[in-house]
């Protein structure tokens, strides 16, 4: 793998060097397949990098520990960003399987509420992970083990919603909050008006997919959206320091999300 890395190099039609780009696309397509062999292979490049770097040769940054198109908040501002919720499968009688958004006004409570939080998080972790850390399994583009993760309950039960820390939505017949203050932990929405099972899902997310269907668009997996970030960080970053044009046109970069290649 490691000779397969070095002897990566492409010049596009116009004599721009696009070996950067290919050299992430490869890391990209290993950390999506095999975990261990990714992180085998990345502790290895660091090991050579080191070498190279006492020797006075190029420092490849999406290699280090703590890549400088990673440092501080999205580049994204807090407009961009959609929130999305998706009922719970045990709170019936139907089951809604796509993701909803929420309209504006509730957009706009949510965001102000939480997203200062939700960005601080992101920041923590990112100081906390280097660059393609995150190992991603195999899911659909837009959905992944949500429903997995909350345990069936056969008691429903009422809400108790915190008027100061809690975000009412849907004209009060919900409310979201944060349970607990430990990093990352998701979002929950809960009825005010009548019992629930288990509370549904909420998610913040800049990056969506249009499935041209009823549904529209959907939030990818948290592991998707991880990996199209940090993507869109890194070109972004190649971009500006290498001064290159481009034509809307072009493929800038193809990157791997789970079995779907992604433009």
């Amino acid at each position: 793998m490691v000779e397969r890395y070095f002897s990566i190099h492409e010049v596009d039609k116009r004599g721009r060097s696009r070996t950067e780009v290919k050299k992430f696309e490869f890391l990209n397509l290993l950390r999506v397949k095999s975990k261990l062999l990714f992180e085998h292979f990345l502790n290895k490049m660091r090991i050579i990098q080191l070498r190279e770097e006492a020797w006075g040769r190029t420092n490849e940054e999406w290699l280090s520990e703590a890549p400088c198109y990673l440092r501080g908040g999205s580049e994204i501002g807090s407009g961009s960003k959609l929130w999305f919720y998706k009922k719970s499968p045990n709170n019936g009688p139907t089951v809604q399987n796509e993701w909803v958004r929420f309209c504006e006004s509730d957009r706009f409570k949510l965001e102000k509420k939480f997203g200062s939080v939700l960005e601080s998080e992101a920041e923590v972790e990112a100081e906390a992970q280097s660059s393609f850390t995150s190992s991603c399994s195999s899911d659909d583009e837009y959905d992944d083990s949500d429903n997995d993760k909350h345990k069936r309950k056969d008691q429903s039960v009422w809400a108790d919603p915190d008027l100061d820390n809690d975000v009412f939505v849907d004209q009060t017949r919900f409310f979201v909050s944060k349970p607990n203050s430990n990093i990352n932990s998701e979002l929950e929405m809960k009825p005010v008006y009548w019992r629930f099972k288990e509370p549904d899902f909420v998610r913040q997310t800049t990056w969506c997919v249009d499935t041209g269907k009823r549904e529209g668009l959907q939030p990818y997996s948290i592991e998707s959206g991880v990996i199209i970030e940090e993507a869109y960080r890194f070109l972004r970053w190649r971009l500006e320091n290498s001064n290159e044009l481009f034509d809307q046109s072009e493929n800038l970069m193809t990157i791997q999300i789970g079995e779907q290649a992604k433009r």
